[in-house]
């Protein structure tokens, strides 16, 4: 092969590259710029290792072929594009969003792959140039890429920790892969299969690495909030808590989106069904080719070469873009342990709940704030475990915005032994029930009480204004209730309009729960005292929570036998109420009702019924001079015929030893011969 067609053939990934990656580059147009600067720092990297080589070459060689692939090429090559990306990044490029220093790091890559393919096809003439030309180009670019995500992510977190865990993964994983890589390429043989499956691998990874950094936010909106991506992504954490909870519970998350989301546009079909034809052509004229490039292939190589490689490019092409970014915001899971957290304030103690705890933050799900750098001491605990006293301070809250989880963000101060120990038996505790529930090994069943609680079964928040009426007494519901924050009085009404109030709810009851578990219509009316936050749910999740959870349905019971007692002190005053009216109407109208034929007895007195007959203006009473009405009688009479008319046709109701009939008759039922009215 000629010199000029070597060094043009060994170009010819880079700018394929470019266009494979160009969608990229087009939504980062103002960017463009700064990944020039990366293309030519790889070419410097290339250039700075190649005088290395060449004056300590006689130092770095080795006959083991497998030390040759670890340190005389990944540990030297990926070391350098490391500390140059450490140093670059952090001193002029820090504020990049993360997917753009995937983005930096891809063009790192793809630099220092351009001018080691022209040195090494230069340098050599076997048949290993054609099967490094076709590959190193992506493997740089993946693992560039990969180193640029996890130093990205150390510029975001702000603990100690973090930052150095991430220091550590931005080596290591593109070294492993790289030096794996160079392992297979100089064992040779039936090795080099294995190099297609790598990059088709290190592709999707890359795919994944963007789209997941596309989600994340900018550091202007972490300083916005006052966070770092630690404290970030424990408040992402719980949506994903809460789609797991409604999927255990067989229901679909409703804002559900595919992880995968392929893209066939008429250009990348071209591209694809380009490849597929060389491959034929190549195999078809397979002979020509090599007489040609003056290669002597091996079958291994050949097969590589000439169907692997394209197929590698095929995939890479498929791959683009196939990761959803909005996967990471709408559909992802995790299997939650809600921990019961004790807030001690002196003497008095607080309990909410906890879905999330670090080794530098913890997540509580709070109805109502506990003010912004207010320093807490709480206490965690599950199952038959409890942590050590955690000392911290609130440093997040949200309780106003529903698109955001509702709760609070602690921030721990400094750490014990205990503390440590405590956080990793809960990480495998988490770990184990999760995997026990996911098998549905036997038993499964009793671990949803560890994450199936009141908050947690919630679909909604929704927010009221003082007055709102939420649903009235007779209304029919599919929905129960949890009061987040705020107040709301459950109360009822008398025949004659007159409220009683049954209970005032505060924050984190539930209610309405009544009318589900009895299919009945409401049993009385809710209406918000003040400004209230409420969260709904169907009720199959009220089902699921008293199935998965006997502590809420032993607290629902009792629940239920205080409502029962609050219901009979209502009726009895109402009874007491009506009896204190009909002593009014007792004392104040003597009546005489007159049968036909028969004489009155009216020392005759009826124990179980009293019969109170319509008042009514007749011609059959007489007027005297002595039984004539003044004006103050008639006064009189029409108010009393007023509150007879509002009495019902019929009312029953018990009272010890007495049974009291108050009836309303009329004249089909009764004719009334005569009636006297007198003066007391």
């Amino acid at each position: 092969m000629l010199g000029f067609e070597k060094i043009l053939l060994s170009f010819l990934p880079v700018p394929l590259s470019i266009i494979v990656y160009k969608k990229y580059l087009f939504n980062e147009r103002k960017k463009s710029g700064t990944y020039f600067d990366a293309f030519l720092l790889g070419i410097l990297q290339a250039a700075v290792l190649l005088l290395i080589f060449k004056y300590f070459s006689y130092y770095l060689s080795t006959e083991n072929k497998i030390l040759t692939a670890f340190i005389n090429a990944a540990l030297i090559e990926k070391l350098s594009a490391y500390l140059i990306l450490i140093f670059v990044l952090r001193k002029s490029y820090s504020k990049l969003r993360i997917n753009q220093f995937v983005f930096f790091g891809m063009f790192l890559g793809i630099g220092f792959s351009a001018l080691e393919n022209i040195l090494y096809s230069i340098q050599n003439n076997s048949s290993m140039i054609l099967l490094r030309l076709f590959s190193s180009v992506p493997l740089h670019i993946t693992t560039c890429g990969m180193m640029g995500y996890f130093l990205g992510l150390r510029e975001y977190y702000q603990t100690k920790n973090n930052r150095t865990q991430n220091l550590i993964l931005a080596f290591l994983f593109p070294y492993l892969f790289h030096a794996i890589y160079d392992t297979c390429l100089l064992l040779g043989g039936s090795s080099v299969y294995f190099i297609g499956l790598e990059l088709v691998f290190l592709i999707l990874i890359l795919e994944y690495l963007i789209s997941k950094g596309i989600s994340l936010p900018s550091k202007e909106e972490l300083l916005k909030d006052k966070i770092g991506l630690e404290d970030y992504e424990t408040i992402q954490l719980q949506p994903q808590y809460e789609r797991w909870i409604i999927n255990s519970m067989g229901k679909k998350n409703a804002e559900y989106v595919p992880l995968f989301l392929f893209h066939f546009s008429v250009i990348k079909t071209i591209f694809i069904s380009t490849l597929i034809l060389i491959i034929c052509l190549f195999n078809y004229n397979q002979n020509n080719i090599l007489e040609f490039l003056k290669l002597n292939l091996s079958p291994e190589e050949h097969i590589t070469l000439f169907l692997i490689y394209p197929l590698v490019l095929a995939a890479n092409l498929f791959l683009l873009g196939a990761i959803n970014p909005d996967y990471f915001k709408f559909s992802i899971i995790r299997i939650p342990i809600i921990m019961e957290v004790s807030i001690l304030q002196g003497s008095d103690t607080k309990s909410v709940i906890g879905s999330e705890i670090t080794n530098s933050n913890s997540f509580l799900k709070t109805f109502d704030t506990l003010g912004l750098d207010h320093e807490l001491e709480i206490q965690y605990s599950y199952s038959n475990y409890k942590s050590p006293p955690i000392k911290g301070k609130i440093i997040w809250e949200n309780h106003e915005d529903f698109e955001r989880p509702m709760g609070s963000l602690l921030e721990f101060d400094k750490h014990d032994f205990d503390f440590y120990k405590f956080l990793w038996f809960y990480n495998l505790y988490k770990i184990g029930k999760g995997i026990l529930y996911n098998i549905k090994f036997p038993g499964f069943e009793k671990i949803r009480k560890l994450f199936i609680k009141e908050s947690t079964v919630m679909e909604a928040d929704n927010y009221y204004t003082a007055g709102t009426i939420l649903f009235k007494e007779g209304d029919f519901g599919s929905k129960f209730y949890l009061l987040k924050k705020g107040n709301i009085e459950i109360c009822k009404y008398s025949d004659f309009g007159k409220k009683y109030t049954i209970k005032v709810l505060e924050s984190g009851e539930i209610f309405g729960e009544m009318s589900i578990l009895g299919n009945q219509p409401r049993s009385a009316t809710a209406v918000c005292m003040t400004n209230s936050v409420v969260a709904t749910a169907d009720g199959e999740n009220l089902e699921a929570l008293i199935k998965g959870n006997p502590e809420f349905s032993l607290k629902l019971i009792r629940t239920l036998a205080q409502r029962v007692g609050a219901s009979e002190r209502f009726m009895r005053e109402k009874i007491n109420e009506l009896e204190s009216e009909f002593q009014v109407y007792k004392e104040s109208v003597e009546i005489v009702t007159i049968t036909p034929n028969k004489p009155v007895d009216s020392t005759k007195e009826k124990k179980d019924e009293v019969e109170i007959p319509n008042l009514k203006k007749t011609t059959d009473i007489k007027q005297t001079e002595e039984n004539k009405p003044t004006e103050s009688d008639e006064a009189e009479m029409e108010k009393l015929k007023k509150i007879m008319g509002e009495i019902p046709d019929s009312i029953s109701f018990d009272i010890p030893q007495k049974k009291i009939k108050i009836k309303k008759e009329t004249k089909s039922k009764k004719k009334v011969k005569s009636k006297q009215i007198k003066k007391k």
